[in-house]
């Protein structure tokens, strides 16, 4: 049979975390058949008025590993973030904030942290505005899971990389998922007080 990943995420209230309790769908993902690693990117949707939920990772047609469990914060998002609710799950998730957009404040279950619109003086990258702003165009060479095809985890790696902030950072191409090393295409937006601590 074939093995795979699962994560479930359950309120904090559930005794057992399985397929009843789960506020959202299984998150299942396949293995990398040559480096035999599991490589899960998904938003997490936290229960309205709980400030933490657990997570529980099983792996599906492999009962002989112990399953991974614990426990994350549902607090509030991420400067550059919104607050999107589902009424029909009576749950919550953050969202970037899109092109030209931005939320300046982490924002809380109570609020609504609606994305504005850019302010004309700034550019806004990943929802957050950058006044005065310079951009550097780069390349770096970094080997990718497979399945880290999500902007926000190549940027995360980049940023790690570089030494940068990830959020200031955009890919302005699609990067094509495979196993290889790569070369990824960035841009780099900071102020002119940022950019020589870069430099």
């Amino acid at each position: 049979c074939r093995v795979l990943s699962e994560v479930l995420i359950c309120p904090i209230t559930s005794d057992v975390c399985d397929l009843s309790s789960a506020s959202v769908p299984a998150i299942n993902q396949r293995f990398d058949s040559l480096t035999g690693l599991s490589n899960i990117q998904a938003a997490v949707e936290c229960v309205m008025k709980h400030t933490e939920m657990m997570f529980w990772i099983s792996i599906v047609g492999a009962d002989y590993i112990p399953e991974i469990f614990g426990r994350m914060q549902c607090t509030q998002c991420d400067t550059g973030q919104r607050i999107v609710v589902h009424d029909s799950r009576g749950t919550w998730n953050c969202e970037t904030c899109g092109l030209d957009t931005y939320s300046a404040n982490h924002v809380n279950q109570t609020e609504s942290g609606e994305c504005l619109a850019c302010p004309p003086s700034a550019k806004c990258i990943n929802g957050v505005p950058i006044f005065g702003a310079l951009k550097v165009t780069g390349e770096f060479e970094i080997e990718l899971l497979e399945g880290s095809d999500g902007d926000y985890t190549i940027r995360e790696a980049l940023a790690v990389k570089l030494g940068v902030d990830a959020s200031k950072m955009v890919l302005p191409k699609h990067v094509q998922q495979q196993r290889a090393a790569q070369n990824i295409t960035f841009e780099l937006f900071a102020d002119t007080a940022q950019m020589a601590q870069i430099s």
